[in-house]
């Protein structure tokens, strides 16, 4: 009676809420309103006591136990989110609506939803994530070509909103937008500062466009804008001061001079990693890049694959309970990305650029190990792998947690150097400086030499064993470049 109902008006789908109850009456006993509220509050304890009922009531009309328990999992999971047939006839029509734009007009679907969803950082990430999948990349805000809302460059890219950009007000953007229209495009910094004056554009403002990388347009490094901006604001302050009290630079001499001067590169850029952690302060996510890449060969070391890997893993049966299942040993390494309390769970979110898995912490493995979970910090998670039926996606049950560099610090074994002929003794000499200086440890290191006419390698003593700490990794990285050393374990 039940499937030939499901059958005749949803094609055995439980689409609508009073199957619910129609699923009970047939199976258990007349619903009460008991059974309303334990539905409603999804209490645990009244759900194991109702699901007993639910089975025994099911085995008096010659259903088996594996058939309820199963019948109930459903019902169960449907609770969750489950609604009358008018407002699912409604959410369908919706639903469908979106998927036909995303489908067939995607780039402006996702920059429209990501407008919709400017102020909301994490869901800024998850939709991201999204175009990442249909091969559109997210472009840089700019100065002079971005909107307040993200906007479509072509099929395969959005630009940033200056609008999410975390301390940019809408109403400094409308600004900014509007004198573009009006007067074209900005030149330079001081350019910038000069035209928007009078809207009073404070540093803070004016930093996290910097940081944002909304002014890479002036074709100089963020480290060059960041370092102009005190003379820049004082050279705005001072035309205004000027020109309110009605004296003029004939010669335009000084904005000229600062105009020439601040076009020059004189400082080095930040390094990659600065780059990122900035624009993560200005824009609540990485934008340019990711801070796992960095360390993602030495991850993949010690761990049992990337993220994106272990999620394509196949789902054990519906059929089969979650806690029945076997749990493997596994270890999984990311970036923190978020932490989620609720009562003596807690959930931490890693993330390795390739995808996002949680890590579940109960009361005992957390305060173990809470001093290593901080937001950005990439970590090692050793635990059991399991499936979770809820969400449909496969967790960790944390037991042990390490950070990356110290177990890099702990497994490296041998730091190989690869020097040529075009490596001249200058440099040489820093290479020597940079291992001098670093922590003494049990890590040995070698020497790869190569010239037109031989190649060599030499493996230093005992003295010269170090701690292949960050610090030392980051000043061989600036030295000869990430391709020119590695390490073994």
């Amino acid at each position: 009676m039940i499937k030939e109902k499901l059958r005749r008006d949803t094609s055995f789908y439980k689409l609508y809420l009073y199957y619910q109850i129609y699923i009970k009456e047939k199976l258990d006993n007349p619903i009460r309103s008991k059974k309303k509220r334990w539905e409603g509050k999804k209490k645990v304890e009244e759900m194991a006591e109702q699901r007993q009922i639910f089975i025994k009531g099911s085995e008096k009309r010659d259903v088996n136990v594996k058939t309820a328990s199963y019948i109930f999992d459903l019902m169960e999971k449907f609770a969750g989110y489950g609604f009358n047939k008018s407002h699912s006839a409604a959410y369908a029509m919706i639903a469908y609506q979106t998927a036909y734009l995303k489908a067939h007009h995607t780039p402006y679907f996702l920059a429209a939803v990501m407008t919709a969803e400017i102020d909301n950082t994490d869901r800024l990430i998850m939709i991201r994530e999204d175009c990442s999948n249909y091969q559109i990349d997210i472009v840089r805000p700019s100065i002079n070509r971005s909107e307040y809302g993200f906007s479509v460059l072509s099929e395969n890219e959005i630009l940033y909103g200056l609008g999410a950009i975390k301390g940019v007000g809408k109403s400094t953007v409308e600004s900014i937008i509007l004198e573009r229209k009006d007067n074209g495009n900005y030149t330079s910094l001081n350019d910038f500062c000069q035209r928007l004056e009078k809207e009073r554009i404070n540093r803070r403002v004016l930093e996290a466009l910097i940081k944002s990388g909304a002014m890479d347009d002036f074709d100089l490094f963020r480290s060059d804008l960041s370092s102009s901006l005190d003379d820049a604001i004082k050279t705005s302050d001072q035309s205004a001061r000027d020109a309110a009290a009605g004296q003029e630079d004939m010669f335009g001499i000084a904005e000229n001079t600062f105009q020439k001067d601040s076009k020059k590169r004189k400082t080095k850029e930040w390094d990659q990693l600065t780059v990122l952690k900035k624009e993560k302060e200005s824009l609540g996510l990485y934008l340019s890049g990711h801070p796992f890449k960095f360390v993602k060969e030495h991850c993949n070391q010690f761990t049992n694959g990337s993220l994106k890997d272990i999620c394509r893993k196949n789902p054990p049966s519906i059929e089969e309970n979650q806690y029945q299942a076997k749990q493997t040993d596994v270890v999984v390494s990311g970036l923190i990305s978020d932490i989620k309390k609720r009562g003596n769970r807690i959930t931490v979110t890693l993330d390795d650029s390739s995808a996002r898995m949680d890590a579940v912490f109960f009361k005992e493995s957390y305060f173990k190990n809470k001093e290593f979970l901080r937001k950005d910090e990439i970590i090692l998670v050793y635990g059991k792998l399991r499936f979770d039926q809820f969400s449909s996606s496969w967790q960790v049950n944390a037991e042990k947690v390490r950070m990356i560099d110290d177990v890099i610090e702990e497994k490296a074994r041998i730091l190989t150097i690869d020097l040529d002929e075009n490596h001249n003794y200058l440099l040489i000499e820093k290479i020597k400086n940079a291992l001098i200086a670093g922590e003494q440890g049990e890590c040995q290191v070698a020497i790869n030499y190569e010239n037109s006419s031989a190649i060599g390698r030499v493996e230093l003593g005992d003295d010269w064993k170090i701690l292949p700490t960050s610090k030392l990794r980051k000043d061989l990285e600036e030295l000869i470049g990430k391709n020119s050393f590695n390490l073994s374990y």
